[in-house]
């Protein structure tokens, strides 16, 4: 149901209803696995993950009571933190047997694979959009064209960081391509970025978790050279992202200039520099910048917005500026919360609330809602799920736990800059995170098994 949303979309479904009903399948399935724990006498484990979830909902309700926030507030607050994880904590209680995990991970192989046919149609049929066959998962959420192929990318990359092989380096080039079909402009600063952390983490965990030194070199010499060759693939998914996506080739983006002088002296030549100038200009833009013109005031005028850098800032400033309880305790339960749920009118509330509008990730939301206590709250859930999983990676020998290991970091760090930096996405748009918390769990509590069935570490000590 997380992956097919898009479908839903296209055959004017509407997918409410198949939000709703992952929603009630993650609690029942949580129950389930309660109830199936206490009948085995065994202790419900996992608690230590949802203590700072728990915190961040007490920062809200407790600033709510005070704001004097109504029950639906609460509710949807409530819901907004909490849902994304009920999955997740059903899966790592839920005692499943070796046949249920090998069909639960060949099913997420599936859902994966199956994404690659629809990019390759869109790009020969539909074109270069934003919207529209977003893989599977949605037809408007446009920053899910740049987080599933990373998604996708996470199992990719380290497969090919340990074996090699044109025909994996081929996949990895094909997939980094398909958010320049979605339109992403954001690839040209991600990818190199995720190429990275891959290359990190993996090198990292594998001098761990090997004493060998003659290995680490020989190993560390291999890395090397398919580094050299994910820089590459950075490197013409750039050049393709600037001839190809539309907005680079608008008429604002041909008129920065080709070059600019810097204090050194020395000059930047050509695209490259209007595409760094254009970018950031776009992520610092205010109200009054020139990418905001309009002959319509910012007041009716919604599409008139800060671009992120600037959003994040004032909104850490309006939190901030208004005393400690605000500043520790946010505005409120669902205080900037849009749904139409809670009034007509509010598609804009934050910026009648805070003068600020824009699109914000996930974690902006928490702040001005729960303060500085929230956001610290869900800084410390991240990074107990990273913990986690890399001391997991570490204390197993196997090298098939090593690969499958790193491509969950991976994937929790995708889900990590999703949430703090970049959009609402992959957390509030049920596609992509029942899909990392079902994976998630299955490595924590299922470790050793899901390995064993895990199709690309077949064959690994």
């Amino acid at each position: 149901m997380a992956a097919s949303q898009g479908i839903l979309q296209a055959m004017d479904v509407s997918v409410s209803l198949s939000k709703a009903a992952i929603e009630v399948l993650s609690f029942v399935m949580l129950v389930l696995a309660i109830r199936s724990r206490r009948k085995a006498g065994q202790a419900v484990v996992g608690l230590s993950y949802l203590a700072p979830i728990a915190l961040a909902v007490f920062a809200g309700l407790l600033s709510g009571w005070f704001c004097g926030a109504a029950g639906l507030e609460y509710a949807l607050f409530l819901r907004t933190l909490i849902s994304p994880v009920v999955i997740f904590f059903a899966v790592i209680n839920i005692n499943l047997p070796d046949v249920a995990i090998r069909r639960i991970v060949l099913l997420l192989c599936l859902l994966f694979v199956a994404q690659i046919p629809i990019v390759v149609w869109k790009a020969f049929v539909v074109g270069i959009n934003e919207k529209f066959w977003i893989g599977s998962f949605s037809q408007t959420a446009g920053q899910l064209g740049l987080l599933f192929p990373l998604l996708l990318l996470s199992i990719l990359v380290p497969l090919y960081l340990r074996n090699g092989g044109k025909l994996l380096a081929i996949l990895v080039l094909a997939l980094s391509l398909a958010p320049v079909i979605n339109e992403k402009r954001a690839v040209i600063y991600v990818l190199p970025a995720f190429f990275c952390a891959a290359v990190f983490v993996y090198s990292f965990l594998w001098k761990r978790k090997v004493a060998l030194a003659g290995t680490i070199e020989r190993f560390q010499g291999k890395i090397g050279k398919r580094f050299l060759v994910l820089i590459a693939i950075a490197a013409v998914v750039f050049v393709a992202a600037v001839r190809l996506i539309p907005s680079f080739q608008s008429t604002e983006f041909s008129n920065y200039p080709k070059i600019v002088t810097t204090n050194s002296g020395k000059c930047i030549q050509n695209t490259i520099c209007r595409v760094f100038l254009y970018s950031h200009d776009y992520l610092t833009r205010n109200f009054s910048s020139p990418l905001n013109i309009s002959r319509e005031t910012q007041e009716s005028n919604t599409n008139i917005q800060m671009g992120r850098i600037t959003l994040i800032k004032e909104a850490f400033e309006s939190v901030t500026a208004h005393g400690p309880l605000i500043m520790m305790f946010g505005y409120g339960a669902s205080a900037v919360n849009p749904s139409y749920l809670l009034g007509e009118g509010r598609s804009d509330i934050m910026y009648q609330k805070l003068g600020i509008r824009g699109t914000y990730p996930s974690a902006i939301a928490v702040m001005i809602e729960a303060g500085l206590v929230g956001l610290s709250a869900m800084i410390l859930f991240f990074s107990i799920l990273l913990y986690s999983v890399m001391a997991r990676v570490v204390e197993s020998s196997s090298e098939g736990n090593l690969v499958v290991g790193v491509s969950v970091i991976l994937m929790t760090l995708i889900m990590a800059f999703d949430y703090f930096i970049y959009s609402i996405t992959a957390w509030s748009s049920y596609t992509l995170a029942p899909i990392f918390f079902i994976v998630l769990g299955l490595f924590l509590a299922h470790n050793t098994r899901i390995v064993e069935h895990w199709p690309m570490a077949r064959g690994m000590n």
